[in-house]
C-alpha cells in the first residue's frame, strides 16, 4: 500500500471543495462572536445570572474535552499494545485529540467573558484549594505532553516527505529539525514515545476526573455532588472519543477514498469496543437514577424526576433510548456480522456523539434550575441566546477546519519506507555512529530540565498560598514536558568509522 498516498497533500485534488470553504467561514464567524463576548464580558452570552449560568458554551467545553480523551487512548493502545494494524486511526486520534483541546481552551476563554482577566485571576492570583485551577494545570499538561507526543511521532514522516518532490521541501525539512533516519534515531524515538504514551494515560485520565470533580465537590448542587463524578466523567469521555474518531473516519474514507488505509476490520473492532463503553455508560445513568429515586435526598429525587417524568423528560429519553440504547444495538449487531456496514456503523457513532453532547446538557441545566439553595429572585427558564449558538457551531467549524488543515500537511499513517534517496543516506561507507559523549550530552541536558522543573514545581507548591504560585509549577510542568524533546532533538556525538582498519577515529 502506498502510505503516502493516503493524505490530501499528495493525492492532486485541484481546487478548494466547497464544505472546508463554509467551515473557514463558520470559523470567522466564531472569531467574530469571540470578539463580541470578549468586548461585552461575560454578559455577553446573555444567561441568566440567577438561573443557568453555566449554559452551552460549558456544554462544548466538556463535550470537547471529552473527545480529547480518545487520541491517547487509542495512540497507547497501539503503541504500547504493538497493535500496528490501527496506526491509521491512531494517527487520526492523536491529531483529533490535539485539535479537541485547543478548542477547547478556546471555548474556556469565551466563556468567561474576558481571558484577560481569568489569566489574571487564575494564573496569578489562583489558590490551589481552587478547581480551576486544578483544571489550568491538568490542561495544561495534557495539552503540553500531547503536542510534543504528536510531533515526536510526526519527525521522521516530515524528514521523509523533505526528500519527496511535493514542492514543500523547505518547511517539512524545518519541521524535521535535522532528523536523520538511523537505527539509533529509530530507537531513540520509539523508545521516547512509549513511556510517552504510558506517561499520558495517568494524565488523560486526571484531566476527566478534575472535571468530574469540578461537579462532585459542589454539595449545594443537587444532581452533581457525587464520588462517581470522576469515573462518570472518565468513561462518558471514552465514548464522546470513540464515537468522534468513528465518524471523522468514515468521513475521510469516504472523501479521499482511503478503503485500504482505513480497512473494514478497523470499523468493526472499534464498533464493539464504543459498543462495550456505551453499555457501561447506560449502567451508569440506571444507577444515577435509580439511587435517586429510591433513596436519594429530596433535591436529588427533584432533579431525576425533572429529568424522568418533568420538563427535560422528552430530552432525556430521546438522548438515551435514540442516541445511546439504539446505537448499542445497531453497533452490537454490526461488530457480531461477517461483513460491517462503514456507513450503518458512522450514523450509530454520530448518534451517540449527539447524546453524549444532550447528556452534558442534562449534567448542567437541571441542576442549576434546582437548586437545593433559595434563588435571591424567582427562577426562569434556560434558552441559548443567539450569540450562545453562534459560538457553538463556529467552534465545532473551527476544529473541523483546523484538522483539515493539518491533514494536509501531515500523512494519516507513518510513512513505511523512505524514498531512494533518503534511504541512500543511511548505508554509506564511513557513515558515522554515537558514542558516549553524545549520551552524556543528552543525560545532562535531561538531568538538568528534572532539576529545574521539579524545583519550579516544588517552589509553587511551597508558596502556594501566594500569589503568582501556579505561574511556577506551569512552568515547571512545561519544562517536564520539553524531556522527550531534549531526548530525541538533542544529536549524537559523531565519530568516523574507519572501514578499512574497523577502528573508529575522531572526525
Amino acid at each position: 500500500m502506498n502510505h503516502v498516498a493516503a493524505t490530501p497533500m499528495t493525492v492532486g485534488r485541484n481546487g478548494w471543495p466547497l464544505w472546508p470553504g463554509l467551515l473557514a467561514a463558520g470559523a470567522a464567524g466564531w472569531l467574530g462572536a469571540c470578539a463580541l463576548v470578549w468586548s461585552r464580558g461575560h454578559a455577553g452570552l446573555g444567561t441568566d445570572s440567577y438561573g443557568a449560568t453555566w449554559g452551552i458554551t460549558v456544554v462544548n467545553i466538556l463535550h470537547l474535552i471529552g473527545i480529547s480523551h480518545v487520541g491517547i487512548a487509542i495512540s497507547a493502545s497501539v503503541r504500547v499494545l504493538g497493535l500496528g494494524a490501527y496506526k491509521s486511526v491512531a494517527r487520526l486520534a492523536e491529531l483529533v485529540t490535539v485539535v479537541a483541546l485547543v478548542t477547547a481552551v478556546l471555548e474556556i476563554m469565551v466563556d468567561v467573558g474576558r481571558p484577560d482577566r481569568f489569566l489574571l485571576t487564575t494564573a496569578l492570583r489562583g489558590r490551589w484549594q481552587a478547581p480551576m485551577v486544578w483544571s489550568m494545570t491538568v490542561i495544561t499538561a495534557y495539552l503540553l505532553t500531547s503536542a510534543v507526543y504528536l510531533y515526536l511521532s510526526l519527525r521522521r514522516d516530515f524528514s521523509v516527505l523533505a526528500s519527496m518532490d511535493l514542492g514543500r521541501r523547505g518547511p517539512y525539512r524545518a519541521l524535521a529539525l535535522g532528523y536523520e533516519e538511523s537505527p539509533a534515531n529509530s530507537r531513540r524515538h520509539e523508545r521516547t514515545l512509549y513511556w510517552l504514551a504510558v506517561l499520558l494515560v495517568p494524565v488523560m485520565v486526571a484531566v476527566h476526573s478534575v472535571y468530574g470533580l469540578f461537579f462532585g465537590l459542589l454539595r449545594a448542587r443537587p444532581g452533581w455532588f457525587n464520588p462517581l463524578q470522576g469515573p462518570f466523567f472518565v468513561l462518558g469521555a471514552v465514548v464522546s472519543g470513540f464515537s468522534a474518531v468513528l465518524v471523522l473516519a468514515a468521513l475521510l474514507r469516504r472523501a479521499y477514498r482511503w478503503r485500504l488505509v482505513l480497512e473494514d476490520r478497523m470499523f468493526k473492532v472499534f464498533a464493539a469496543l464504543l459498543a462495550f463503553v456505551v453499555f457501561l455508560y447506560l449502567y451508569f445513568i440506571l444507577s444515577e437514577h435509580l439511587t435517586a429515586q429510591y433513596a436519594g435526598p429530596a433535591a436529588e429525587r427533584a432533579v431525576s424526576t425533572a429529568m424522568l417524568v418533568g420538563p427535560h423528560a422528552w430530552t432525556f429519553w430521546v438522548t438515551v433510548g435514540g442516541g445511546l440504547l439504539a446505537p448499542f444495538l445497531v453497533l452490537f449487531a454490526q461488530a457480531t456480522r461477517p461483513a460491517v456496514s462503514v456507513p450503518t456503523v458512522a450514523v450509530a457513532a454520530l448518534a451517540v456523539n449527539l447524546a453524549m453532547w444532550s447528556k452534558r446538557y442534562l449534567l448542567l441545566i437541571p441542576t442549576q434550575l434546582l437548586s437545593a439553595l433559595p434563588p435571591p429572585r424567582a427562577q426562569v427558564g434556560y434558552g441559548p441566546t443567539a450569540l450562545e449558538l453562534w459560538v457553538t457551531f463556529g467552534s465545532y467549524a473551527f476544529a473541523a477546519l483546523l484538522l483539515l488543515l493539518l491533514l494536509r500537511w501531515v500523512p494519516l499513517v507513518e510513512l513505511a519506507e523512505a524514498t531512494p534517496a533518503h534511504r541512500g543516506r543511511l548505508d554509506q561507507p564511513g557513515r558515522r555512529s554515537a558514542t558516549a559523549p553524545g549520551q552524556n550530552r543528552r543525560l545532562t541536558v535531561v538531568l538538568g530540565l528534572v532539576l529545574v522543573g521539579s524545583f519550579l514545581i516544588a517552589w509553587g507548591l511551597v508558596v502556594r498560598e501566594l500569589d503568582g504560585a501556579p505561574v511556577r509549577w506551569l512552568a515547571g510542568i512545561a519544562v517536564l514536558a520539553a524531556i522527550p524533546l531534549a531526548i530525541c532533538l538533542i544529536p549524537d556525538v559523531p565519530v568516523a568509522r574507519d572501514l578499512t582498519k574497523g577502528v573508529e577515529a575522531s572526525p
